[in-house]
């Protein structure tokens, strides 16, 4: 049985920015023989000190990370998509690790982790919500399997948005980007239009921030959907 727990290394092929607004890296990476299904993530590992604050000051530590790929499945590597956090506090530890990472540099990762992937009937339609570089997940579950009849709804306050021509050019897919805001509005509509122009969509998959996959899943249940019928993954 595969060990998903075991430390493998992947090397940085490219890393570049994609989005200037919301300050998005897509990293490219090497390794062979990893396997994984579409939707699926890493947790990466980086090991830094103790801060001088901490009774362990000087020690060493490992921190870990869950990231999203964001690619299909491939014999040579994945890619991740991150967003270079900023807070009151400083820059995020992780995102500016990963967004400072050069070619030829390598991290550190186990997995894949998660059950964040298509069911058992790929081709029914199904309704796909994301919010910001939750994107990830989606980009590597349709780019595996072109032809799932979707909706997608992408939230974003980076317009275009993350990798929207790859996405306008899937022919099954019904494609709608729309404006992020603090209400999820936009978002919120646009599910609702197309569930009242295909009734037939029975599954939502649904990523971003608590507030924003709350609000979807409140919206589906309030239409009588089970909890069955919404695959749903936050990532804060």
């Amino acid at each position: 049985m595969e060990n998903h727990h075991e430390i493998r290394t992947a090397t940085v092929l490219q890393n570049r920015l994609i989005s200037s607004i919301t300050a998005t890296h897509h990293i490219d990476l090497a390794v062979s023989g990893f396997e994984f299904v579409p939707g699926q993530f890493i947790s990466i590992l980086n090991t830094r000190q103790f801060p001088q604050d901490h009774p362990r000051n000087g020690e060493a530590r490992v921190d870990t990370h869950a990231y999203s790929l964001s690619s299909p499945p491939s014999a040579e590597g994945f890619s991740l998509t991150v967003n270079r956090v900023r807070t009151p506090a400083g820059p995020g530890y992780f995102s500016s690790y990963l967004c400072n990472l050069v070619p030829g540099a390598t991290i550190r990762f186990h997995g894949p982790h998660g059950n964040f992937t298509l069911r058992e009937n790929p081709t029914a339609p199904v309704l796909m919500l994301s919010e910001g570089s939750g994107i990830a997940p989606i980009r590597s579950i349709l780019l595996s399997a072109p032809g799932t009849r979707a909706h997608l709804i992408q939230a974003a306050i980076d317009i275009p948005p993350l990798y929207i021509a790859e996405f306008s050019a899937l022919p099954a897919l019904q494609y709608e980007p729309v404006n992020l805001d603090s209400k999820h509005a936009a978002s919120l509509d646009a599910a609702a239009r197309a569930l009242t122009a295909d009734p037939t969509i029975r599954a939502a998959y649904i990523v971003g921030l608590s507030a924003f996959v709350n609000a979807h899943r409140e919206q589906l249940k309030s239409l009588g959907w089970d909890r069955s019928q919404i695959i749903a993954e936050r990532y804060d």
